[in-house]
């Protein structure tokens, strides 16, 4: 029992840094095309916007209950 439970912990600890790894390199990659195919400005505002998005989301924290 003591090694199956090793193995588990090892494959989802694995599979959890995976994920973690290809949503940074999504991340990067996604950024990347956003800003050459949007333009500098374009993509300054594209992230004020999604940014207000966010924080506004922070704001209704707990509040719709």
């Amino acid at each position: 029992m003591q090694g199956s439970y090793k193995k588990s912990v090892f494959l989802n600890t694995l599979v959890t840094y995976s994920s973690v790894f290809v949503t940074f390199i999504t991340a990067i990659y996604t950024t990347r095309i956003l800003y050459l195919g949007l333009g500098e400005v374009a993509y300054g505002f594209w992230v004020l916007v999604w940014s207000i998005f966010g924080y506004s989301l922070l704001l209704d924290f707990g509040f719709g209950t």
